[in-house]
């Protein structure tokens, strides 16, 4: 399910990705991961990376590991209706400079 961010067209606007959260931590349950902590032992991040994440501040790293642990439940994640990719879990959109 992709949702996208308001995306506005001015040129002193930098593309920004989001977490979306509810898509994440439902994506997260069906693998049997209901906190933070377990989710950030399972992707290989910490717990504070995961609060940076739903604070808006997201690096390359998150979203490395993210994509990846998700596309190796790729079958168990399709079984319950989910996609394994990055539009599956990010919004992109633009903020301010």
């Amino acid at each position: 399910m992709r949702q996208d961010v308001d995306v506005q067209t001015r040129s002193d606007v930098k593309p920004r990705v989001l977490l979306n959260q509810d898509q994440y931590d439902a994506m997260t349950r069906v693998l049997g991961l209901t906190t933070d902590p377990a989710r950030a032992e399972f992707f290989g991040y910490t717990d504070r990376t995961i609060r940076r994440a739903r604070n808006g501040s997201i690096g390359e790293d998150f979203i490395a590991r993210t994509v990846a642990g998700f596309r190796e439940h790729e079958s168990t994640l399709k079984a319950a209706g989910f996609a394994s990719g990055f539009d599956e879990v990010f919004l992109v959109g633009r903020r301010a400079a």
